[in-house]
């Protein structure tokens, strides 16, 4: 196991790339605002904090009608 960084190749990148365009292309601008929230506030801070994870977890849910979410 080394510590190294692993780069990816050109055609990694290119493929990732056309994935996340993809993906882009196929759900609402609005759907991953909450995740893109909580990275903004991520970056700022240097930290995430409980409640930025629990966004993420509710955001990820189906459903908002479980007993645990409330």
């Amino acid at each position: 196991m080394t510590d190294q960084p692993r780069a990816l190749a050109p055609e990694q990148w290119q493929r990732l790339a056309a994935a996340h365009q993809a993906y882009t292309d196929t759900v609402s601008p609005y759907y991953d605002e909450t995740r893109q929230e909580v990275t903004r506030r991520a970056c700022t801070s240097g930290s995430i904090g409980k409640a930025d994870i629990e966004a993420l977890l509710m955001w990820k849910r189906l459903r908002a009608d479980t007993p645990w979410t409330a």
